[in-house]
């Protein structure tokens, strides 16, 4: 029989067997155009009493009921995906509302879990939702109550998920220096963030797996996304959820790590000027982080890890300011060991797939952008998609090797007291004992070493003016590689010696 709406009418593509509550099948017809967003709301009022319908069996207490509900409530689920697959590029702010309301109050079952049977497709249906940023504006248009409700919603699962992967014990959570300029600090997404952590789990209760989190983190990745979303109102305990996440060193790298590294460079952009305490908390915490995950083996062949490393080299990029204002202000040096960390983990070899190629390089003279990738030697040929990735790294190193040599001669050069004298004198480190780090590398016994510091002289040339003396000792170790028997290593060390002159 046909499932009807309030109205009466029949809806013009569902049809339930005459033999069950729910349906057992979904026709969706091929013209969407026959639909509008009025069709779509009443399709989904109708799923939404089916699955409530469903839900009460469930809970009868019956088991001969509640392995039949179980079925039913699978199919209500995946009805429900389907539908919203089917027209969530089509539906207007009410119906996104009412499709926000029905997940974010029926999926959540007793003693803080969540209803098996309807978990895995709800989860998708809400990001397949979300995915499409009209809907998101819409749930952060007026007051963005709805935005809110969706963002507390995501991060309680993944706050969940955490438990279950001991993330409580291992990773701190972050401190907050003061609100948001402008806003007020609530208290409930904080307590949404930190409540499952101080509690135990319940015998019994359904655990969100590493799918569901990816799908979850995804749905807070787009709700960060949209242009009018109130950010600011939950950017602490969005950024927390993704450190934490990110925190999880003994999990394989995956869609869950690139999922939180596009959340963070996604919400940074919004609070690095309107919230520089938290700004500063979040990128002091990634460094180590950025560390422990990059991947020095080849990923030529790996779409998912070549897309984890894209989503890295933008978060250095996009963080490098912070990370010399932290150098700067730290007194300890804990930081710029932090730096020098990650230095070594980018220096890490490679082969030669996994490196910038001449043929990914141009010396037109045509006119290009003014934001066009270039080193003033030599520019990154256009459309050339392939070697973008390259190019990024030799560039992130060499503004993360900038602020290193600034901020460790700055450290060396400032003028600190003796303590075993009876009266402190002051005494002064002189930078001439500092070793040159790109010095080093040429001297370094691995071929690709070599290699990467010669491809990184022209950037570095960009980011720090050198010295006279660095220039001799670069041109000594650049003369050598000059007549070696590899044309490689000798064009890159002509372009090297080019830049300097």
């Amino acid at each position: 029989m046909l499932l009807k709406a309030k109205s009466g009418k029949p809806l013009p593509f569902l049809l339930v067997s005459s033999s069950s509550s729910c349906m057992d099948k979904l026709l969706i017809v091929r013209h969407r155009s026959l639909f509008d967003d009025k069709i779509y709301h009443s399709i989904y009022e109708a799923l939404f009493r089916c699955t409530l319908l469903e839900k009460e069996a469930y809970f009868s207490g019956k088991k001969t009921t509640k392995a039949s509900a179980t079925t039913r409530l699978e199919k209500c689920a995946a009805a429900l995906r389907l539908a919203v697959t089917h027209g969530a590029s089509s539906i207007k702010r009410k119906t996104a509302r009412a499709i926000i309301d029905h997940i974010t109050q029926v999926l959540p079952g007793p003693e803080e879990s969540y209803i098996e049977p309807l978990l895995k497709d709800y989860a998708k249906a809400l990001s397949t939702f979300l995915h499409f940023s009209a809907n998101v504006e819409n749930l952060a248009a007026f007051s963005g109550e709805s935005w809110e409700i969706c963002v507390d919603f995501c991060i309680q699962a993944l706050s969940r998920y955490l438990e279950t992967s001991g993330s409580g014990r291992d990773t701190a959570s972050l401190p907050r220096a003061s609100p948001a300029p402008g806003t007020a600090q609530t208290t409930s997404s904080t307590y949404l963030t930190l409540r499952s952590s101080s509690s135990a789990l319940r015998p019994g209760s359904v655990q969100i797996g590493g799918q569901m989190a990816v799908e979850f983190l995804s749905c807070l990745n787009s709700l960060v996304t949209a242009p009018n979303a109130p950010v600011q109102r939950r950017a602490d305990s969005v950024s927390q959820i993704a450190l934490q996440i990110l925190g999880l060193r003994q999990m394989k790298l995956g869609g869950l790590q690139k999922e939180a590294f596009s959340t963070i460079n996604n919400l940074f952009p919004r609070i690095q000027v309107d919230d520089v305490a938290l700004s500063k908390t979040v990128a002091k915490a990634l460094m180590p982080l950025l560390a422990h995950w990059w991947q020095p083996r080849s990923l030529s062949r790996d779409a998912m890890l070549n897309s984890i490393r894209d989503e890295m080299l933008r978060t250095i990029y996009g963080t490098h300011l912070y990370f010399e204002s932290l150098v700067c202000e730290s007194s300890d040096g804990s930081v710029l060991q932090d730096i020098e960390d990650l230095l070594e983990a980018l220096w890490s070899r490679r082969d030669d797939r996994a490196r910038l190629q001449l043929e990914d390089i141009t010396f037109t003279g045509m006119a290009l952008p003014d934001h066009h990738p270039s080193t003033g030697v030599f520019s990154l040929r256009p459309y050339n998609q392939a070697g973008e990735q390259n190019w990024a790294l030799l560039e992130n190193i060499a503004l993360l090797e900038a602020i290193y040599s600034r901020n460790s001669h700055r450290a060396r050069d400032t003028p600190q007291l003796e303590e075993d004298q009876p009266q402190p004198r002051k005494r002064r480190r002189m930078a001439n004992s500092l070793p040159n780090r790109i010095h080093q590398k040429f001297s370094s016994i691995d071929p690709a070493v070599r290699l990467t510091a010669m491809q990184l002289v022209p950037f570095l040339a960009r980011q720090k003016r050198p010295s006279l003396d660095d220039v001799k000792e670069a041109m000594a170790d650049l003369l050598k590689c000059i007549n070696a028997k590899q044309g490689t290593v000798a064009s890159w060390a002509m372009l090297a010696c080019s830049r300097y002159v």
